[in-house]
């Protein structure tokens, strides 16, 4: 079995052919999972920013719930207290007959 061919006017041996391809082979792995990696990297700085972006806007929900839940308990305190007054005026108005206006 001949073991040499030809290459570019130069016997080479089939050993050094395939070591040859294997070399191409492993280089164009190597390019393949450089580019999967840039990809990787890519798709993870959009993930970054889209994290980013959502933990802003939990943060910024965050607060303006709390400024609600305050405006929500100030609400409520007056509404106890116009409660509190037409009560009065209720009861005045049964103890007195006057109709529960309030005099200034």
């Amino acid at each position: 079995m001949d073991t040499t061919k030809e290459f570019i006017g130069k016997p080479v041996s089939l050993g050094m052919l395939k070591a040859e391809n294997r070399r191409l082979e492993d280089r164009n792995r190597r390019r393949q999972i450089e580019q999967s990696i840039n990809e990787y990297k890519r798709e993870s700085a959009q993930i970054m920013t889209a994290i980013q972006v959502t933990t802003q806007n939990s943060l910024n929900i965050e607060t303006e719930n709390t400024v609600l839940r305050a405006e929500l308990l100030e609400l409520n305190a007056r509404l106890q207290s116009l409660n509190e007054t037409v009560s009065i005026s209720l009861m005045k108005e049964s103890n007195d007959g006057e109709g529960g206006r309030i005099q200034s």
